[in-house]
């Protein structure tokens, strides 16, 4: 009995071989795609994130010669060394450089504000630190002092700064985002807002402190209920998105150390 031979469907073969390669090249194509979208991505937050630490740094350089010139101006007053200005905090102000003087009772608002670059006394009215000082973004410094180094308006008198007054209380307060104490004895502190973040809207021609600094752990920009001021200072932070919600950067000088420099002028 003969067999019939079978001739094999070799063109069936070359066809499924064809789709099996050109699937494998659409795979290749997806996979590519999405590499590449990632790295796009991978690149825009990490151009986004030296953007951000290039501000910082910058903001950094600009309130190191902030804090310079406004101790300089305190130990330089003609009348009462050691003494520091109100900031400009009042709205009606339209951000004239003019320290806003308490008229009565220190709260504060009276003690949080932008760094006087005009007149920066109350009684008698003198120069400021004569530069606006300005942040990576063009923002003004921000400024806070304890209201033991201001002029008293009920008292019509100013601090004497020596090492009596090292025993007083009401300090300004800087603490991380976990709400650790860094010092609870800072006698002025700067910030630099930087970009805005979050919802922030500084289109308005006096903002609220919330619209340049941020609110972490319900400290920040604090209440006008009384003198006790609370800031936070961390490196750069992010939500679960990879938003920066805080960017502010915060310099401040103890106290102990402010009244070392007095006495330093004064020859103590």
């Amino acid at each position: 009995m003969k067999h019939k031979y079978v001739t094999p469907q070799f063109s069936n073969i070359s066809h499924l071989s064809s789709l099996g390669k050109q699937s494998g090249a659409a795979l290749i194509i997806i996979i590519l795609i999405l590499v590449l979208g990632a790295g796009s991505l991978l690149i825009g937050n990490f151009k986004r994130d030296v953007g951000h630490l290039e501000s910082r740094n910058k903001s950094a350089l600009v309130l190191a010669q902030a804090k310079n010139a406004i101790l300089g101006w305190s130990l330089a007053h003609p009348t009462n060394p050691g003494v520091l200005p109100y900031p400009v905090s009042s709205p009606s102000s339209e951000l004239d450089g003019d320290s806003d003087c308490a008229t009565g009772s220190i709260f504060k608002n009276n003690l949080r504000g932008l760094i006087p670059w005009k007149l920066a006394s109350c009684l008698p009215a003198i120069g400021g630190i004569g530069r606006r000082y300005v942040d990576n973004t063009g923002t003004i410094l921000w400024y806070a002092v304890s209201s033991n180094l201001v002029f008293d308006p009920v008292s019509q008198t100013y601090p004497t700064v020596d090492s009596t007054i090292l025993v007083k209380s009401g300090w300004i307060v800087v603490r991380d985002t976990n709400g650790v104490l860094l010092t609870d004895r800072a006698a002025l502190i700067l910030i630099a807002p930087g970009r805005v973040v979050s919802n922030q809207n500084r289109s308005n021609t006096v903002p609220n402190a919330n619209q340049f600094l941020e609110l972490i752990n319900g400290i920040n920009y604090p209440s006008t209920t009384n003198t006790d001021l609370e800031f936070v200072s961390s490196p750069l932070i992010k939500n679960t998105d990879e938003n920066v919600v805080f960017n502010d950067v915060l310099t401040f000088v103890t106290i102990e150390d402010f009244v070392a420099l007095v006495n330093k002028r004064n020859g103590i």
